[in-house]
């Protein structure tokens, strides 16, 4: 059966569909963790964790949404960042690619709720 789509994504080196990218993200950096220093730690939060993916088409970058529950701690999510940050730049590969090319990417971690905030009286609506 021939392929719809003959040009394909990458996720951190793995063909896919820009709808699953954030489920890619998340088993690759699990896989790319091993023999890392804190690799238990890493893999435990990134369990809880929930990744999605966002693409922000006026800026071009690709976004990994990592929302963690309200108990992690400032300084868990911290060392996160810490082992994100060297598993990345140890990496020969880009994090997004299209056609060979290297693609604009973004990492977003947090575990604060976002908050609806309440129009000021007299504020029009859209």
């Amino acid at each position: 059966m021939e392929r719809i789509c003959a040009r394909m994504w990458k996720v951190l080196g793995v063909e896919t569909a820009l709808v699953k990218a954030g489920d890619v993200w998340k088993k690759r950096m699990a896989a790319l963790s091993s023999g890392r220093k804190g690799k238990r730690e890493f893999l435990s939060m990134l369990e809880k964790a929930e990744v999605t993916y966002w693409f922000d088409a006026v800026k071009e970058i690709h976004a990994f949404y990592v929302k963690f529950p309200d108990e992690i701690t400032s300084e868990e999510l911290r060392r996160f960042k810490k082992s994100v940050t060297g598993i990345l730049s140890g990496i020969s590969f880009p994090v997004v690619e299209w056609e060979g090319a290297a693609q604009r990417f973004a990492v977003v971690m947090t575990a604060e709720e976002e908050e609806d905030l309440p129009r000021p009286k007299g504020a029009k609506g859209k």
